[in-house]
């Protein structure tokens, strides 16, 4: 099974900068607008299957609230069904949006429906799937602190059993934490595979979520008041399958124009009764152009860029200088792992991270790919970003596609700082590509999850990751935090199918014949904590006169170190 990040069905990936904050969103097809508000601890994936149906019909564009997702988080204070609406109703403008449908689920319902009273004059009509109507009995007794018990990182990793478990009562029990027969709903247990997916969408919002989830859970109030207000047409759904199916009966009786239907659990039927009620809200005024990438600056932007019928996630910050530093981040991992060097390294000048192939947010390429496609792809995007002149700073592996770039691209590349190179014997080299990258599987009682955070884990203290004997164990180990290898781990699992196609086209590839024609415009990176340390000798004997740099991994001090290094 392969993992991608790419949606099915031509869906592509976008963001957008507003007041500060990167803003994640879907985007497909044609027609009038129509804005999807997804429920918490979901992001817009949640509507893929949707998206793909009404594609055809609508201009779908479905966010990641902030804090979900992809999304940057609004203030705590803020992270509120109101705070939340103000974020949404600022994509609207941001986007141009006007004679827009609506359609929002559980906590996206209830933003919606704010959305949809306070802005009549954009709105033409919404679709409600299970506002929360809780009553103070069951916010008191259901929804307690355990309920939203928040993650707990762990050194040894327990916390991934305890949210595998969090996840697989949640898709069978309401609430969660109550396994009792009267608390069994109707929806069932879901496949290894969804619990998977379940649990990636909840490790990417468990810092910020639970305010927004609060809030929800006490919206039943504020959503009587604001259906009194609700004056544009409306279709109020559940299925008897939904967690608060029984909702529906408490809704305050509605307006002309506006409906509630309690439907069963056939999807053809819920799929019509939803295309009949957006087919009847008017407005048939297509979006305009997508917003322009906003400029450089000191804030740190992503953004999607659109490659070979891929797409690649970059990070960029600084100014608009020439060169530009362009970072390569090792594998398995992505360049999340590098956002704060990016900030350090800016300084005025542009610096840009790109995940890679297979990697992070980043579509894959296919599995037999040589490190020569990695590098091709990557001028593919320097051509799309204008990045006409750059310097580069790889990490291990990634220092091995940096030289790959550098011999493509001679005229291009001005300076190649490496921070670990892979440099094996052949006996090395057939041993790793055998054992390094292991394939991961899913499976049924969410082991895997401990299996990568193991493997990133030894990674810390033995070379390589997979050796047992006490030669192996490294001198220096490297620093890493337990929320840090939470992250690494979740990142890694983004693309479990795939993660190992980069690693194993750079484990294939002969640095040492590259190595003796680039020594001019070289710098090497001396850094012990690094898990390619070992190659030190190698490395020392086939680059004696090139420059180096001593990595410190002290905030603030390396970053300014390779600007200057790597800068004119």
């Amino acid at each position: 099974m392969q993992a991608s990040p790419t949606p099915p069905g031509g869906i592509a990936r976008h963001f957008v900068q507003i007041d500060g904050r990167n803003i994640h969103y879907l985007r497909a097809g044609k027609g009038p607008p129509l804005l999807l508000i997804h429920p918490s601890p979901y992001n817009a994936h949640f509507w893929a299957g949707s998206i793909a149906r009404w594609a055809d019909r609508y201009t779908c564009i479905a966010p990641d609230t902030p804090g979900f997702g992809l999304s940057d988080p609004l203030a705590p204070q803020d992270m509120t069904v109101d705070g939340l609406t103000h974020a949404m109703a600022r994509l609207v403008e941001t986007l141009g949006l006007t004679q827009c449908r609506l359609i929002g689920s559980h906590t996206g319902a209830a933003i919606a429906l704010e959305l949809a009273v306070a802005h009549p004059d954009i709105f033409t009509g919404v679709v409600l799937e299970a506002v929360p109507l809780f009553t103070e009995e069951e916010q008191e007794h259901w929804f307690t602190d355990a309920y939203f018990s928040p993650l707990k990182v762990s050194e040894h990793g327990e916390h991934l059993t305890w949210a595998w478990t969090r996840v697989r009562d949640a898709d069978v029990y309401f609430p969660w934490l109550r396994r009792q027969p009267e608390h069994f709903y109707n929806g069932g247990r879901g496949s290894a595979a969804k619990l998977h997916k379940d649990l990636l969408d909840y490790f990417e919002c468990a810092r910020h979520f639970r305010p927004a989830y609060r809030s929800a859970v006490a919206y039943e109030k504020q959503a009587m008041r604001s259906l009194a207000r609700l004056d544009i047409p409306a279709l109020l759904y559940a299925s008897s399958a939904d967690v608060m199916a029984s909702h529906i009966d408490r809704l305050p009786p509605l307006k002309p124009g506006q409906e509630k239907r309690s439907l069963g659990t056939d999807e053809a039927e819920i799929n019509a009764v939803v295309d009949s009620a957006l087919a009847s809200f008017k407005g048939d005024v297509p979006p305009g152009e997508l917003p322009a990438s906003p400029p450089r600056a000191a804030q740190l932007i992503r953004q999607f860029v659109s490659i070979d019928g891929g797409q690649a996630m970059v990070r960029q910050t600084g100014g608009s200088g020439d060169p530009a530093i362009l970072l390569l981040h090792d594998a398995p991992g992505s360049a999340a792992a590098l956002e704060p060097l990016m900030r350090e390294m800016a300084g005025g000048a542009r610096v840009v991270a790109p995940d890679l192939p297979g990697s992070g947010e980043s579509s894959p390429l296919p599995e037999q790919s040589a490190l020569s496609d990695y590098a091709a792809w990557l001028e593919s995007l320097c051509d799309a970003l204008g990045l006409e002149s750059i310097s580069i700073y790889g990490v291990g592996l990634g220092s091995s596609l940096a030289l790959s770039l550098q011999a493509r691209c001679p005229a291009r590349v001005r300076k190649v700082a490496v921070n670990g190179l892979l440099l094996p014997d052949d006996a090395k080299r057939l041993e790793m590509a055998k054992a390094y990258a292991p394939r991961i599987e899913i499976k049924d009682n969410g082991s895997h999850w401990y299996d990568v955070w193991s493997m990133l884990r030894d990674s810390l203290t033995v070379w390589p990751w997979y050796a047992r004997t006490a030669a192996d164990v490294r001198r220096m180990a490297e620093p890493c935090s337990a929320d840090e290898l939470h992250d690494w781990t979740v990142e890694v699992m983004k693309q479990f199918g795939c993660y190992h196609h980069f690693i194993n086209a750079a484990l294939a590839y002969d640095l040492a014949p590259m190595l003796a024609t680039a020594q001019g415009s070289l710098i090497r990176c001396t850094d012990p904590a690094h898990r390619f340390s070992v190659f030190e000798g190698e490395v020392v004997q086939m680059l004696p006169e090139c420059d180096r740099v001593e990595i410190s991994r002290q905030p603030g001090k390396d970053g300014p170190a390779l600007r200057n290094a790597l800068l004119p």
